[in-house]
């Protein structure tokens, strides 16, 4: 019901591009230019930098941007209000999240969701490594499975995995018997990298004062691929237990905790729009992460979680 152009602008500005924004919403690209140059025309504002890389918000597009995801969150609250009068829970779930979280956890919640509500959809985004807070941000998701950051201020923290990160490597790998692992001693055989700025962060440390360096097998954007990867014995994987807590549970693959120095655990946090909590179909969403949450608690052994373990909430 509400202009066309204020889901254009607002796709084009989380993704930064109109090219982008066209193939997310089926829309011809000269559609949307038009759109937003008649949108800027009539505020009498710019809205976007024309970059060459893409487009970027304007201080103007900042304070728009507010207004129009306030507009479309509460369309959603009431779309979403209308359908649960009628018994039916129905609605756009928009979820950024991490790839092994979406593999291992929000996957199984949809699939769950689906039969009980077939009329929710899911619009599900890749967070990314380096810019999960500026997606955060400008695509102002109604869930988000992140690390946990304390500057997701709009965002209610209601679950958290406490996991460690560690080696995954097949039974049969030298490293499978070992109580405990160094980067330096992972970095003796052929490993598997992702884009993961926290191993290569620590990795740098360690390897300033061992001269160690890495053995390269695949290199990937791709954390599916490097699952795969290690579950056929390609390399050692640098994972957290959440990513492959079945693979764990089964005996497929092997866990060895990684020793560094004042790392403990990585927490891993079920985020809710504050905006958006009450939509029903939000709600039940979270509700159903929730219970995946519990479900892999009960998967991982107990060598991947911390002692003592915090629970959800904690450290907020």
């Amino acid at each position: 019901m509400h202009a066309a152009v204020l889901r254009y602008f607002d796709q084009v500005a989380e993704s930064g591009s109109i090219r982008v924004a066209s193939e997310v919403l089926h829309v011809a690209p000269s559609a949307i230019t038009r759109q937003i140059l008649n949108l800027e025309a009539q505020l009498g504002a710019k809205l976007f930098e024309r970059l060459p890389t893409g487009m970027r918000l304007t201080a103007a597009g900042q304070v728009f941007l507010r207004h129009v995801q306030r507009t479309l969150s509460d369309w959603r609250n009431t779309a979403g209000e209308l359908s649960a009068l009628s018994g039916q829970t129905a609605g756009e779930v928009r979820v950024l999240a991490t790839p092994p979280l979406i593999v291992s956890v929000l996957l199984g919640a949809i699939e769950t969701l689906v039969a009980e509500h077939p009329r929710i959809r899911f619009n599900v985004t890749d967070a990314n490594v380096v810019n999960k807070a500026d997606q955060m941000q400008l695509g102002h998701p109604d869930l988000a499975l992140l690390p946990f950051d304390r500057r997701y201020r709009q965002y209610e923290l209601v679950d958290q995995l406490n996991v460690r990160v560690g080696v995954v490597v097949t039974p049969n790998h030298p490293l499978a018997k070992e109580k405990k692992l160094t980067l330096t001693q992972c970095a003796e055989h052929p490993v598997l990298m992702v884009q993961d700025m926290w191993i290569q962060r620590h990795s740098d440390v360690e390897f300033q004062e061992t001269g160690a360096e890495y053995q390269p097998r695949i290199v990937s954007s791709s954390w599916p691929l490097a699952r795969e990867a290690a579950r056929r014995g390609l390399g050692v994987g640098f994972f957290a237990s959440v990513g492959v807590a079945k693979e764990l549970a089964t005996g497929e693959l092997i866990f060895v905790p990684l020793e560094i120095p004042g790392y403990v655990t990585s927490n891993l946090s079920l985020y809710v729009n504050s905006d958006r909590s009450t939509a029903p179909e939000v709600a039940v969403t979270a509700a159903h992460i929730k219970m995946k949450f519990t479900e892999i608690r009960s998967l991982l052994p107990a060598v991947t979680l911390p002692p003592e373990a915090p629970r959800s909430g904690d450290g907020d």
